[in-house]
Parts: structure tokens; C-alpha cells; sequence
């Protein structure tokens, strides 16, 4: 359980560090100003979704700071409720990452369709939302990933115990 949570404040701080890395490139990629260039175009997406993972991360590291604590009443109270109460919230959030993880594939796919289709008619603005929609599908992908992987692992750790 520790490991979890401590997993999620590192993901909060990474998101959150992530995100302003996309905002400044993206705030760099519309700098150029020359609206025919594919970097240009670039920026949108980079900039959208480099909001989305800096609020993420700041929603992450505020909400993650009590979570231990809270758990740990929790158990103290009845641990067979806390096993109950939290296998349900995992397995909510095991079909929400995967959700999740299937909609980036598909942002994946998508964003090299742009790139291709804008590469093959030589529309810089659709090669360009391509690739800043393609950079960050990729690591919104590899983040739910991982995610994934240390929520499985929390679970697979309380399957079958009676208590935490």
C-alpha cells in the first residue's frame, strides 16, 4: 500500500513536470509565429494537453499527500471493510486506465494518419497537429502504463489477504 501511494505522489510530481515541459515547448512551437510551418501547428496540441497533465499533476500531489494516512485509519477501523471498500475503488480504476490506454492507442493511430495525410497533400497545419497530438498521445501512453502496472501490482497484493 505504501508503494502505491508513494507511486502516486512520484506520478503527480512527474505529470506535473511533464505538463510544464509540453507548455514551454508548445509556447516555443507558437512563438514561431509562421502559421506555414508544420512546428507552428505543432503547438496546439502540445499546449492543450500540456495543460490537461500539469492540472493532473497538481490534482495528483494535493490529493495524494493524505491518502496513506486516511487508508491507514481506515484499516485501524475495520479491516475487512477497507479490503472491500478498496479492492472496488481499484478495480474502478483499473477499467478507467484501461479505457484510457485504449483511447491513447487510438491518438496514436490517429496522429500518424495526420502526419501521413498531411505529409502526402502538403498541408503543414495537418502534419503538424499530427505530430504535437503524436508526441503527446505517446506520453500520455507510456504514463497510464506504468500507472496500470503499479495499480495491478497493488491489487494482485491484496487478492486473497484478510488483512492489509
Amino acid at each position: 500500500m505504501e508503494t502505491y501511494f508513494e507511486g502516486e505522489e512520484d506520478a503527480g510530481a512527474v505529470f506535473l513536470g511533464v505538463g510544464l515541459a509540453a507548455l514551454a515547448a508548445g509556447s516555443g512551437l507558437a512563438a514561431s509565429g509562421d502559421e506555414s510551418r508544420t512546428a507552428f501547428h505543432a503547438a496546439w496540441p502540445t499546449l492543450t494537453v500540456g495543460l490537461v497533465q500539469s492540472l493532473a499533476g497538481v490534482i495528483l500531489l494535493a490529493r495524494s499527500q493524505g491518502q496513506l494516512a486516511e487508508r491507514r485509519g481506515r484499516i485501524a477501523a475495520d479491516p475487512a471493510e477497507f479490503l472491500r471498500v478498496e479492492s472496488e475503488r481499484l478495480d474502478g480504476i483499473h477499467g478507467d486506465v484501461t479505457a484510457l490506454i485504449w483511447i491513447e492507442v487510438a491518438l496514436v493511430a490517429v496522429s500518424a494518419g495526420l502526419v501521413a495525410g498531411g505529409m502526402a497533400h502538403d498541408l503543414d497545419p495537418m502534419t503538424g497537429v499530427g505530430y504535437g497530438l503524436g508526441a503527446q498521445s505517446v506520453a500520455m501512453l507510456l504514463f497510464d502504463l506504468a500507472v496500470s502496472d503499479r495499480a495491478d501490482r497493488y491489487r494482485a497484493g491484496m487478492a486473497g489477504r484478510r488483512t492489509p
